[in-house]
């Protein structure tokens, strides 16, 4: 058999050339995954559904053939002996590769799906705590990663109303998160209602995917004022078409008849019987929502609860930003008009801060001041405002996303934030210069102790017998003068590590005066260096190295945990006076945003939480590596060896990179 089979397929003799076979898999541009390549010799892959297969074989005059689960393929004749074919791959089974009568290859192809997005409630939402913010916890998952989910609420029972829509960020294109969304729709006419929410979540590739319906009770604000309850009872009915614009304006007509329910309220009577009049004239859907919007102004205006006109300018004006921020990422907006927009978001962050300063004034906290001379500023909404400006300025618009949110969050504590008259805020400048000479004093150490530890690397431990036990006739006796420089470097790192130590006392001196504690890990590295300067004294090489190690780590640590302790004492927004330019006193102040460390994040763009000591949050914003990014850090890597093992390189470059490689 086999001898009558040869007879009708080709052989190739000595001087004949082998085919040469290319192939090679091409996942979808949505999993960022890199091309895979097909084995000679055949085997077992697994693939994303939809990914591309192209085959490539040269040699030969016969035409080849590819049997696919979804049926033959075929090549085209590229001439010169070449054949080539593609085809999409959407179901697991074999890839045989054949050419007359025989194998030139099989793989065993097992198709990942690629299923549309899930998401869910991990609790039913509720009121959080005592505020008006409605608590939503989510979870969403997908193989590939979501891009985008949003949340739909509409009053339960009436499917033909406009919906309440809101996006929830996410942590890039996350492939499964969980967190909680925390809005506040008690200003929304569907307050006090029951509603049905549902998440739409969106992967990377387009498809979408729904959880299941929910219903719970949007929170509501409690007006103490009569008149401002049946307003705000008329407004949810007239949202809920439980009632007509005209029997609402009505009502309104009604209550505008008793002139004592809105005695010493001239202006909002007068509102009132125009949000009448807006509704019998203007039935539309933009007329009713700006009688909606009327309704609870003049609502609050009678609880007494109505936001002061800066503050109302100033959430405008982030509102305004956002869809600003948005139109040019669509290319819809020049970047003239966006640097527009970030200057009126300025002044009206100015002239709150600046009405803030007039009631501390009015309250006896303040002496007095001139606006036109000097103004108030938040040093941290200052510096947040600089790189949001600057990476709009530069095309990052995640980042200025990023930073408009974070700006958002701080906004919302700038009524509770501390006001400091000049004298305070001129201490509290002086004591976060101090405390900033402090931090340094902790990394001059880190450095010193880091260079002890390169010189150490480069010693020879010393000999631990005399010279004529250790080295016999025919050995060649060591360099005196080598062992001499040697011992002297020695004797000078020892000398070196005691001036360390007593630095080191003096600052933890200076820190109980200031903290009123001295963080541990500083009273570690003093025991680590005393263990250091013995054994330089000694000659332990290897015992010191060691120990100037734990020296280092001690003193990094304790360094997280000054720049912790030095921000509890700060852990309010502070507004100061000063002139038109605030400069960068917020980082001079060091005052953290809210006590906590939002918006600070670690070299790997993870964010840091406070209580944590420096390491990064151990939430779903933590991004895994794609595998084009391993096989980028693992060619990096080698690199770092290839140059690590060139002897002829600078001794300062050799140690460089050994400290790069050892973490690896």
């Amino acid at each position: 058999g086999p001898r009558l089979l040869a007879a009708f397929v080709p052989s190739f003799g000595a001087g004949a050339a082998a085919p040469v076979l290319q192939a090679w898999i091409e996942p979808p541009a949505y999993t960022a995954m890199p091309p895979i390549f097909l084995p000679r010799q055949g085997g077992d892959l697994t693939v994303p559904v939809g990914s591309k297969l192209n085959i490539s074989l040269t040699g030969g005059s016969w035409a080849p053939h590819l049997s696919t689960p979804n049926g033959h393929i075929d090549f085209r004749d590229l001439g010169g002996e070449s054949w080539q074919a593609s085809g999409l791959i959407t179901e697991s089974g074999p890839l045989t590769l054949s050419r007359f009568l025989s194998t030139l290859g099989t793989w065993n192809v097992t198709v990942l799906p690629n299923a549309p997005p899930t998401a869910d409630f991990p609790k039913p939402p509720e009121r959080a705590g005592k505020s008006l913010e409605t608590k939503i916890p989510w979870h969403t998952s997908q193989r590939w990663g979501v891009a985008s989910l949003n949340i739909t609420m509409r009053p339960a029972g009436y499917p033909d109303l406009p919906p309440i829509t809101l996006p929830i960020p996410l942590p890039g294109t996350p492939k499964n998160a969980t967190g909680t969304l925390l809005p506040d729709l008690s200003p929304h006419p569907y307050a006090g209602v029951e509603v049905e929410a549902q998440l739409q979540a969106k992967d990377v590739s387009g498809q979408t995917g729904n959880s299941g319906k929910i219903r719970f009770t949007l929170p509501e604000r409690e007006f103490k004022n009569g008149l401002a309850r049946a307003i705000i009872e008329l407004r949810r009915r007239l949202a809920l078409h439980r009632e007509a614009p005209t029997d609402a304006a009505n009502d309104l007509e009604a209550l505008a008849l008793a002139p004592k329910n809105f005695e010493g309220h001239s202006g909002i009577f007068l509102n009132t019987v125009a949000v009448a009049a807006l509704l019998r004239t203007n039935d539309s859907t933009a007329g009713l929502d700006e009688a909606q919007q009327r309704l609870w102004i003049i609502a609050l205006a009678l609880d007494g609860a109505l936001p002061e006109a800066t503050q109302q300018a100033l959430d405008d004006e982030v509102k305004a930003l956002q869809r600003a921020l948005d139109q040019h990422d669509q290319g819809k907006l020049s970047s003239a008009d966006l640097a527009r927009e970030m200057e009126k978001l300025r002044q009206a962050l100015a002239n709150r801060l600046n009405d803030l300063a007039r009631q501390a004034m009015k309250q006896g906290k303040l002496p007095q001041f001139d606006p036109q001379a000097q103004r108030f500023s938040a040093p941290m909404l200052d510096r947040l405002m600089r790189e949001m400006e600057q990476a709009a300025h530069e095309g990052r618009q995640q980042d200025a996303q990023d930073k408009l949110a974070q700006l958002q969050k701080m906004l919302e504590k700038l009524n509770n934030a501390r006001i400091l008259s000049p004298q305070e805020a001129q201490q509290a400048q002086q004591n976060a210069k101090a405390g900033r000479q402090l931090q340094g004093a902790v990394q001059d150490l880190t450095q010193r102790e880091a260079g002890l530890m390169d010189r150490a690397q480069t010693r020879t431990p010393r000999p631990m017998l005399p010279p004529q036990f250790q080295f016999g006739p025919n050995t060649e006796a060591p360099d005196t003068d080598q062992l001499e420089a040697t011992e002297e470097s020695r004797t000078a790192d020892a000398t070196t590590q005691r001036a360390l130590r007593q630095a080191l006392d003096a600052l933890k001196s200076q820190l109980g005066g200031a903290l009123g504690q001295v963080p541990r890990p500083l009273n570690d590295a003093g025991r680590d260096m005393d263990a250091a300067r013995d054994a330089l004294i000694a000659g332990q090489e290897s015992s010191a190295r060691q120990a100037e190690g734990k020296v280092i780590e001690d003193l990094r640590r304790g360094g997280q945990e000054m720049a912790k302790q030095m921000s509890a004492a700060s852990q309010q927004l502070a507004i100061i006076p000063g002139a038109r330019d605030a400069g960068d006193k917020g980082d001079e102040l060091g005052m953290d945003p809210g006590g906590d460390s939002e918006g600070q994040f670690d070299p790997l763009g993870r964010p840091l939480r406070q209580g944590t000591g420096g390491r990064a949050a151990d939430d779903n914003s933590v991004r895994v590596p794609t595998e084009m990014e391993q096989l980028r850090s693992r060619a990096i890597q080698e690199e770092l060896r290839r140059r690590g093992g060139q002897l002829d390189r600078p001794r300062q470059e050799l140690d460089y990179i050994d400290r790069l490689l050892k973490p690896f």
